[in-house]
């Protein structure tokens, strides 16, 4: 009996204890809850409370963290550290300066900014493209309507027209030619324009050799050999054992001496002596090239002889060459005599027989 009131009433020491813990524990939610309660969320106490933000609250704004895929450029949000709010953040963190970008704005393309651009001052290397915030300041802008110093209409098309001498603005300007500028070709003097223009030769151009100024003392030579020529056509000849009567006079026409010179002047620069140039041209197609109205009717080339009466009697007594000389199938020539130093053979001479 003693035993069983002992064993209850321990229990039920046990029990009241327990009631007391819980009693307390009770008044002690009952205070933290309430403190709680009386504590509202308030912006500036360093905690990011329901509903705070940066853009609500920006002394919290540490504490709460930036969203990254919300639309919105939150602080220390980039391109680079968030792609999901890179359209809105633009493009700072590309380690770039771009745009209005500034060691303010963007601190990690701070580095790539030499100049504070938004400050209204040119700064070194700012212009109206790395920096459109300071295009008004900078003297040398490209699109700012006026030629400034080193631009060109390549270099910014936007101020092509206020730009001359420019490539594309109608004139031919000192140093311009159809080669550098297609754009402007029509207002150059241009190779094959039919005019001798600056430094133009038969070498350098082809397409006007013919009114260019050939050397003297070479078309000297050249005349000197039509005379030849035209006085064998006049008293008749003898090629090859084969009697030629007399036959009309030959007329040097200038496509066919255009012809004529640059075969003798490509024979010497290439080093060869053949009817067929080195691209494969033959007379008739040199002939057509120069511009010739007529028909092409033979060719005589020659080397080695600086005059033209040695060069005459080569052909002369060459049955082939005689009986072009006489021939009645042309009636104009061109002579072609070039001098070329260095070469085999130094003088070469072609003539090109023609007929309209």
């Amino acid at each position: 009996m003693w035993t069983l009131c002992y064993t209850v009433k321990r229990r039920m020491r046990r029990l009241a204890l327990l009631f007391a813990l819980v009693a307390v524990a009770g008044c002690d939610g009952a205070r933290i809850e309430g403190d709680l309660l009386r504590r509202a969320p308030a912006c500036g106490d360093a905690i990011c409370s329901a509903g705070e933000d940066c853009a609500s609250c920006e002394e919290d704004c540490g504490s709460c963290l930036a969203t990254c895929g919300n639309g919105m450029c939150d602080p220390n949000e980039s391109c680079r550290a968030c792609e999901g709010d890179c359209g809105s953040c633009g493009p700072c963190g590309d380690m770039i300066c771009a745009g209005a970008e500034s060691c303010a704005t963007c601190e990690e393309d701070c580095g790539a900014c030499n100049a504070t651009c938004g400050d209204d001052t040119c700064d070194a290397n700012e212009t109206c493209d790395s920096c459109a915030a300071d295009c008004g300041a900078c003297n040398a802008t490209c699109g700012d309507g006026t030629c400034d110093p080193n631009e060109t209409c390549d270099s910014c098309a936007a101020d092509c027209g206020a730009c001359g001498p420019s490539c594309g603005d109608g004139t031919c300007d000192p140093n311009e030619a159809c080669d550098s500028c297609a754009a402007d070709c029509g207002a150059c003097p241009a190779c094959g324009d039919g005019t001798c223009n600056g430094d133009e030769t038969c070498a350098s151009c082809e397409g006007d050799c013919g009114v260019c100024t050939w050397d003297p003392e070479l078309q000297a030579t050249e005349d000197a050999l039509l005379v030849l020529m035209n006085e064998l056509r006049a008293s008749g000849a003898t090629c090859g054992g084969q009697s030629y009567p007399a036959v009309p006079a030959l007329a040097m026409h200038e496509d066919l001496r255009e012809a004529a010179r640059l075969h003798s002047q490509d024979m010497g620069e290439q080093n060869y002596f053949d009817h067929t140039s080195l691209d494969g041209r033959s007379p008739w197609d040199r002939i057509r090239d120069a511009g010739y109205p007529g028909s092409g009717a033979a060719e005589n080339i020659a080397a080695g002889n600086a005059s033209a009466q040695a060069t005459f009697n080569q052909w002369l007594n060459s049955p082939g060459h005689c009986r072009n000389m006489m021939t009645r199938n042309a009636n104009e020539v061109g002579v072609g005599h070039a001098e070329v130093p260095g070469s085999r053979y130094r003088h070469y001479w072609t003539q090109a027989f023609g007929r309209r």
